[in-house]
C-alpha cells in the first residue's frame, strides 16, 4: 500500500497536511485534534478495481461531516471499517456505537456523521461505491452504525480475507480484480445480513469458506460423543439455524455430515495394516461413536459390509 501521510515525515504543517489528506480520502470534514501533543497519524491507501483499501493509524482526532460538506458530492460511497486496535466512536442516522477491537461497522460517506478516536487506533477501511453495494443490499442504510463482530463466524472469515487482501493487493493481477470485487461485496453483504440471520446463502461467494470452516470444526471435535449442532455453532460463532442452512445448501444435514466423517475415519483406520491390532470398538469410540451396535449398523449401510469384513479383506 502507498503511504499518503505519515506524521513522522518532515512536513512543515503536519496538522494542515493531515486534514488535507483526510479531505482527499474521505471528503471534506470539520476536523478537531483533541490533543496536539499526542497526535499522530498514518494513512496508506491502495485501489482494487472499484474498491479502495485504506489502513489508518491515528490518535487524538475527531471528525464531523455535515450537510454542508456533502452538498456537492457527486458519487455515493460507503465504508466498511474494521477496527484492529483501540476504540472508535461513530454516530450516524441517529445511531451511535463505540467499537472495540475486532469489530466491523458500515457508514455512509454521503450522510452526516461523527467519527472520534477515543484512544490510539488502527483500522482497515474498505470503500465501496454505492451502486455496487446496492447491487448486493437493497437498503444499505439499515446497516449503518451497527457493530458486527469480526471475532468468529462470518466476521472472522471477512476480517481474514480483507487482511490478506490488504497485504497482497499490490501483487494482484489486474485481470482478476473485477471478479474479486464482486465476491468481496457479496462477502460484505453476508456479513451485514448475518446480524439479522436472514442470509441468502445460496448466492453467496463466501458459502464455501463458511462450510469449510464448519467442516473443519467438526473434524476437530469428532472424538466428542456429545458433538451436536449447538456445540458446532457455538465454536463457529454462528446460530444453530444458520449452521443448518449452510449444510442444507451444501446438500447434507449437519448430523449426516458428522456421521459420514466418523465412518470415513473408521474406514481409513480399519483399512490400515498398521492398526490391525487395534480393536474395532476402540476405532469406533475414538471418533465419537458411543454405541458399537450403532456404529456397526451405520457402517454396513454405508459400505455394504461389516467393519470386520473390511478388515479381513484388507488382510487378504
Amino acid at each position: 500500500m502507498g503511504a499518503l501521510y505519515v506524521s513522522s515525515a518532515a512536513v512543515a504543517d503536519k496538522r494542515h497536511f493531515w486534514e488535507r489528506t483526510i479531505d482527499e480520502t474521505f471528503g471534506p470534514v470539520d476536523m478537531k485534534i483533541v490533543d496536539e501533543t499526542s497526535f499522530f497519524g498514518e494513512i496508506r491507501r491502495s485501489s482494487f478495481g472499484t474498491l479502495g483499501l485504506i489502513e489508518i493509524a491515528c490518535a487524538s482526532e475527531m471528525a464531523t461531516r455535515t450537510r454542508r460538506h456533502i452538498a456537492h458530492d457527486k458519487e455515493e460511497s460507503f465504508i466498511l471499517v474494521l477496527l484492529r486496535s483501540g476504540r472508535l466512536q461513530i454516530g450516524q442516522r441517529d445511531r451511535e456505537c463505540v467499537l472495540a477491537p475486532g469489530t466491523f461497522v458500515l457508514f455512509d460517506l454521503n450522510t452526516p456523521y461523527t467519527f472520534r478516536h477515543l484512544e490510539p487506533t488502527a483500522v482497515l477501511d474498505l470503500t465501496i461505491p454505492g451502486a455496487l453495494l446496492r447491487s448486493r443490499l437493497r437498503d444499505p442504510y439499515q446497516f449503518v452504525a451497527r457493530a458486527c463482530s469480526a471475532e468468529a463466524g462470518v466476521g472472522r472469515v471477512t476480517a481474514d480475507f480483507l487482511g490478506s487482501l490488504a497485504r497482497e493487493v499490490d501483487h494482484f493481477p489486474e485481470t482478476a480484480t473485477h471478479s474479486y470485487c464482486s465476491r468481496i461485496v457479496d462477502l460484505v453483504g453476508v456479513l451485514l445480513e448475518s446480524e439479522d440471520e436472514d442470509l441468502p446463502i445460496s448466492n453467496s461467494a463466501v458459502r464455501s469458506a463458511l462450510y469449510k470452516r464448519c467442516a473443519a470444526i467438526i473434524d476437530n471435535h469428532l472424538a466428542d460423543p456429545a458433538l451436536d449442532p449447538a456445540k458446532i455453532a457455538a465454536v463457529a460463532g454462528i446460530s444453530v439455524r444458520y449452521l443448518h442452512r449452510i449444510f442444507q445448501d451444501a446438500g447434507e444435514s449437519v448430523g449426516s455430515h458428522v456421521l459420514r466423517r466418523r465412518l470415513e475415519l473408521c474406514h481409513r483406520d480399519l483399512s490400515d495394516p498398521a492398526k490391525r491390532n487395534l480393536p474395532v470398538s476402540a476405532i469406533a469410540f475414538r471418533v465419537g461413536f458411543h454405541s458399537q451396535s450403532h456404529f456397526a449398523s451405520s457402517f454396513r449401510r454405508r459400505y455394504g459390509m461389516s467393519p470386520n469384513e473390511l478388515r479381513r479383506r484388507g488382510a487378504g
